[in-house]
């Protein structure tokens, strides 16, 4: 099975106590359901079941002009090709 082709569009802080970020990706060439918990962020000395993933993320469209799914129901979608914040 091929790869998707991941492309980071934006990356925006958002001001809150706890430092967060916004992640805006592009994601093409998706075969069956992709899975946004899958990406994660490796935390040292720690197993990957703690690592950071994604979360409230939304699924739009691939011209970002539509929401199909927001984070309970993106898991269900399968697109070839979206975007995810």
């Amino acid at each position: 099975m091929l790869m998707p082709k991941i492309k980071i569009i934006g990356f925006y802080p958002i001001e809150t106590e706890v430092p967060v970020h916004l992640i805006e990706l592009s994601i093409h060439g998706v075969q069956g359901t992709f899975k946004i918990g899958d990406i994660t962020q490796e935390i040292p000395d720690q197993p990957p079941e703690n690592w950071q993933c994604p979360y409230m993320e939304r699924v739009f469209s691939a011209s970002g002009d539509e929401v199909f799914a927001d984070e309970y129901e993106g898991a269900k979608r399968s697109l070839r090709h979206l975007s995810v914040a």
